[in-house]
């Protein structure tokens, strides 16, 4: 069928709607309001426990956008990068994330410190 369009189809034009926007906005002033949240003041302890509600609020921030794409844009989830996901790749990333978050925040630690 050649005039059939597919959920998902970047082939055609479309027009931004509510959705969109708050996605784009999301993305772009998300990750710095959560930054900016993250400021801690010196001579306090930098430790993952601490930065824990903060790295969670950003895991949401990047759900909601994923979901706002998928959801609200009817994009396909190999559209905004899940192509092949399997349970093991999804423990592999909960690992990663979290020896990465501790990394940083001794890194920062250190940075602070000096």
């Amino acid at each position: 069928m050649m005039g059939r369009r597919r959920r998902g189809d970047a082939s055609h034009d479309r027009r931004p709607n509510a959705w969109s926007l708050v996605g784009l906005t999301l993305a772009l002033i998300g990750p710095g309001a959560v930054a900016l949240l993250s400021d801690q003041p010196a001579g306090t302890s930098f430790t993952l426990a601490t930065s824990l509600p903060l790295l969670a609020l950003f895991a949401t921030l990047a759900a909601a956008v994923v979901a706002i794409a998928v959801v609200g844009e009817s994009l396909r989830w190999r559209d905004v990068g899940f192509g092949h996901v399997s349970w093991s790749s999804l423990v592999s990333a909960v690992g990663l994330a979290l020896i990465l978050a501790h990394v940083a925040t001794d890194l920062y630690g250190l940075v602070i410190a000096r």
